[in-house]
């Protein structure tokens, strides 16, 4: 067993897996700690998330191996309407009704976070955070929906000290979320039975090939457009010129025009057989095939380079 590469994926995995501090419906009353460590700005990491099926996965901008996915002509027609992207606030914080939980990360939405900036940067309520003149805050959560949950903050109007000990113990908020490789994102579509097929790409094409290419086809011999036969033009038939004497004199009888000879018609060229084109297999044939996703998927990352 690679007992290295087990270290690693369960760090990928454990990442996602994870429980994070969510709020619950009503009031929660919890402390936001400071930066987690010394040179960090602020005290939030924020993060762009794909949520494939009920999982989770770190968008890394310019690189971002779900983004190519899904702008991919090949893959992303599996995974229309199985990926949702958002953005979160990820910070250390201490639920006050829970003390025993210790120091918790909370995946924060933009609207809450929103609200904990505009209280900071006021100079009458100052940086909330700050261990030692910081404040206590109420959240306040009102639903439960996607689109119908909405949040309040209340600051204390009182400062208050931090346990010295809680700021031992925060997150560090830069490894919460790592860069997925092929790998990772391959055993988390088949976690969460997402059958993505891959259709077999062309030998040396960097480019998808949704058929394979024939071989070049001969092309037919143009065809001469074949002209009507001249018609002969009818020629008046001559006469019998009457004669006094009792015994007419015979006449010579008509020539008859002379006809054209015939012309042979054209005869079209042979065409060429056509050659019998490869159907390509439907989803459902192909089924899924992690191989074929893993090459998928390091020619996308190989293309960003």
């Amino acid at each position: 067993m690679d007992i290295e590469q087990l270290k690693k994926d369960l760090s990928q995995y454990s990442s996602t897996l994870g429980s994070f501090w969510k709020p619950k419906v009503g009031r929660n009353y919890i402390r936001i700690l400071p930066p987690w460590r010394a040179d960090a700005p602020v005290f939030y990491k924020a993060v762009r998330l794909h949520w494939v099926g009920s999982r989770s996965v770190l968008c890394t901008p310019g690189n971002c191996i779900v983004c190519s996915m899904l702008q991919d002509p090949v893959l992303a027609p599996s995974l229309e309407g199985k990926v949702n992207t958002i953005n979160r606030f990820l910070v250390n914080m201490v639920d006050l009704d829970d003390k025993g939980s210790g120091v918790v990360v909370w995946a924060m939405p933009p609207i809450v976070w929103n609200q904990l900036a505009q209280f900071c940067v006021d100079p009458q309520w100052g940086d909330l955070t700050d261990p030692n003149t910081g404040r206590n805050v109420t959240v306040v959560r009102e639903g439960s929906g996607v689109k119908s949950t909405k949040y309040q903050v209340i600051p204390d109007p009182q400062q208050t000290a931090v346990d010295v000990q809680l700021l031992t113990q925060m997150h560090d908020l830069d490894k919460i979320y790592t860069k997925a490789s092929p790998e990772y994102v391959i055993g988390l579509l088949q976690d969460e039975s997402i059958n993505v097929s891959v259709t077999p790409l062309a030998p040396n094409s960097s480019a998808p090939q949704l058929t394979p290419q024939s071989a070049p086809q001969s092309q037919p011999t143009p065809q001469p457009i074949p002209q009507p036969a001249p018609q002969p033009t009818p020629q008046p038939t001559p006469q019998p010129i009457p004669q006094p004497a009792p015994q007419p004199t015979p006449q010579p009888a008509p020539q008859p025009s002379p006809q054209p000879a015939p012309q042979p018609s054209p005869q079209p060229a042979p065409q060429p057989s056509p050659q019998p084109q490869p159907t390509p297999q439907s989803n459902s044939q192909q089924g899924f095939d992690p191989q074929k996703i893993k090459a998928a998927l390091s020619r996308l990352m190989g293309q960003q380079k």
